[in-house]
């Protein structure tokens, strides 16, 4: 009978340990492994007066160092939560980020609420900041027409930064319905170009989010083209 129990709780410690193996999340992984080889410990020390001894250390070492990691993993997870607002931004402004560089981002930038009017660009002038806009709308403008608005996830002052050059246009934030300014998540222009130049996984993840946004801005500018054209084509 021991046997028997003893020949079941290996299968089913083997059982467990390949199914850690088919969990994508890595911390499922280390949880479920730490419990397959809790079961091979059991069973060294359940053999009575012949304890495996010679493979004890090793089930408990592997428990150890699963264990470890699961709760380094549970105490990252924590520290990379999202607040509801910086979820909202992650998911129009860094939809392609994982969550830990884009936290990480976030973390490195301000939040303000801007005054109605308050102008983040101007036309020909160095931008001390890069913006990206989280709740509400930035009026852009060139010699003093407007000519589009800029919304939730949104840069703003981006292609100086890239470029090193002035802005191209004046940048105004418009009122919400509350006569509120827009919410903008922000970073200092020389901040950033230090962080660019020690932290090559931040100038990754912001590199990444840039290029999307300018990206979008390039796709809507060729379609606001392209309809102007069709308007002005004689029938």
């Amino acid at each position: 009978m021991a046997e028997f129990l003893e020949g079941s709780l290996l299968h089913i410690g083997f059982a467990v340990a390949g199914l850690a193996y088919l969990f994508r999340d890595i911390l499922w992984l280390r949880l479920v492994a730490v419990g397959s080889y809790l079961i091979f410990s059991v069973v060294a020390i359940s053999r009575g007066p012949e304890v495996m001894w010679e493979f004890l250390p090793w089930y408990l070492g592997f428990t150890v160092i699963n264990l470890g990691h699961a709760l380094l993993l549970i105490y990252q997870r924590r520290l990379w939560k999202f607040t509801p607002e910086e979820a909202a931004l992650h998911a129009c402004a860094f939809p392609a980020l994982s969550r830990q560089p884009a936290k990480r981002l976030m973390r490195q930038g301000r939040w303000k609420t801007l005054e109605p009017g308050f102008r983040l660009t101007r036309e020909d002038h160095f931008a001390g900041c890069v913006y990206v806009v989280a709740d509400g709308c930035v009026q852009v403008t060139l010699k003093n027409q407007p000519i589009a608005q800029l919304g939730c996830g949104q840069f703003v002052g981006e292609i100086g930064f890239i470029a090193g050059r002035p802005a191209s246009a004046t940048t105004i934030a418009l009122s919400n319905e509350d006569s509120a300014g827009p919410r903008v998540l922000c970073w200092s222009v020389k901040k950033l170009r230090k962080l660019f130049e020690k932290d090559s996984d931040f100038r990754l993840a912001m590199e990444s989010a840039l290029g999307s946004d300018l990206a979008r801005k390039i796709g809507d500018n060729n379609i606001a083209i392209q309809r102007r054209s069709e308007f002005a084509t004689p029938l």
